[in-house]
């Protein structure tokens, strides 16, 4: 008999988040952005890889020495922040958190 039991995020197996870089493998980013109806950059779609996905939501961005970060929702339901380097252009992956269904209780 299964009775509710306490919702929990991620297992010991796959943990809810992970970082998407190390020293071993660089994932080239690339991103499609677009300005809004207040003249605010955001972000449309990025490629990790040879991946693409479709940003659902511009959750928010802030501004640091030379780079710009924008932390968004994936059509995947993940979780992303990207960092831009202002002054190059170019594109770095610096969080994921990976969408993971959650358990309500157990059977």
């Amino acid at each position: 008999m299964g009775g509710a039991g306490p919702a929990y995020y991620g297992d010991k197996h796959h943990p809810p988040w992970r970082v998407a870089m190390n020293e071993k493998h660089a994932i080239q980013v690339q991103a499609e952005s677009y300005l809004d109806q207040n003249g605010v950059e955001k972000l449309r779609r990025v490629r990790l890889d040879s991946r693409q996905i479709e940003i659902a939501e511009n959750i928010d961005q802030w501004h640091g020495p030379d780079y710009r970060y924008f932390k968004v929702r994936g059509s995947d339901g993940s979780l992303y922040i990207f960092r831009q380097n202002e002054t190059q252009g170019d594109w770095a992956l610096m969080m994921y958190e990976r969408a993971v269904a959650h358990r309500l209780h157990d059977d």
